[in-house]
């Protein structure tokens, strides 16, 4: 199995996510070549292609706020983005601030920082359009990479990707990313304390 993000890259993801939208609405409009690439993808992988498929560039979904880039720019920084954010519910525990003592040498993975995906000093300030993900509409890349760091990379860490249910994996990734459901009442409190 390849790289979780390998296959799709800053510069062919729009073109590989365009011709699997085809794809899935009509198998017979695609090259056979598609078909045996489509079908050799590991079940992460085509969850990648659906997770991207999601972004909504249509002009309803989106704000008008793309002066200083343009449209095409905009949706190749909404996707390397979105590869972040999926690399940090991947691997993101990896760097997860479990040592206190600070005994354990800790490695930092490939994946895991805003230059890996292009991003420079003078693009982490830019908003970038979203779609909902991580509860952005649009936001910053610094904004999404403290979010990310807080959320898999602190003093508590979670995997899950290894949930094979969908419904158990969006509840718990919906409660995780977007803090649902997250405060104790005072019997949880008290239970805790116990």
């Amino acid at each position: 199995m390849r790289s979780y993000n390998s296959f799709l890259t800053a510069n062919n993801a729009s073109q590989i996510i365009s011709i699997y939208k085809d794809f899935v609405k009509n198998p017979s409009s695609v090259d056979q070549s598609w078909h045996n690439f489509f079908k050799e993808l590991a079940p992460e992988e085509l969850a990648i292609l659906d997770d991207y498929e999601k972004l909504d560039w249509s002009k309803k979904a989106r704000s008008s706020d793309f002066s200083q880039t343009s449209l095409s720019q905009a949706i190749s920084d909404s996707l390397r983005l979105v590869m972040m954010i999926r690399a940090y519910r991947e691997i993101g525990h990896l760097i997860a601030d479990l040592d206190p003592l600070g005994l354990t040498v800790k490695s930092k993975p490939q994946g895991l920082d805003p230059e890996y995906y292009g991003f420079e000093e003078k693009d982490l300030d830019r908003k970038i359009f979203l779609s909902g993900y991580l509860g952005f509409e649009t936001a910053s890349v610094r904004q999404v990479f403290e979010k990310l760091q807080k959320i898999y990379s602190g003093t508590l860490s979670i995997e899950y990707k290894h949930i094979q249910s969908a419904e158990e994996y969006r509840w718990l990734k919906d409660r995780i990313e977007d803090r649902k459901d997250m405060q104790l009442t005072p019997k949880g409190i008290q239970r805790s304390m116990a």
